[in-house]
């Protein structure tokens, strides 16, 4: 499966805010590569950095969540983002949305802004990845 046979698989409410949000991601980050991933049971369109899972929007019966593992290594950024996001929920590495027409894009533009600032893979990441070696 590839990205566009993803998008087309969506209920159209989570397709348009996925197909908003893209565009955001990736003008903060030029530098992830992007693809189809299996996590947790499910099919997302992720994106990695320097081989490191990094997002993934992924699409589920009630709702669309965005998974972050920049939130989960850094999680001042979820409890600085959390209040501002008034229609979705946290949880340690995703934001899901129940009502997609209610999300917040600027929000999420100053989300994605600021994670691109961190730095990744984490230092954590980095000496597990060392550790493997």
């Amino acid at each position: 499966m590839n990205k566009e046979e993803f998008l087309q698989s969506l209920p159209a409410e989570h397709r348009d805010l996925i197909e908003r949000l893209i565009p955001i991601v990736e003008k903060y980050e030029t530098d992830l590569s992007q693809g189809i991933v299996q996590v947790m049971g499910s099919q997302m369109l992720g994106y990695r950095q320097d081989g490191e899972f990094k997002y993934a929007f992924a699409s589920e019966k009630k709702h669309l969540s965005f998974h972050s593992m920049v939130m989960y290594c850094y999680p001042e950024l979820r409890e600085r983002f959390q209040s501002r996001f008034q229609t979705a929920k946290f949880q340690k590495a995703c934001i899901n949305v129940a009502r997609p027409a209610e999300f917040d894009l600027e929000t999420f533009d100053d989300f994605i802004r600021e994670s691109s600032a961190y730095p990744y893979p984490s230092p954590l990441q980095l000496q597990r990845r060392a550790k493997r070696s």
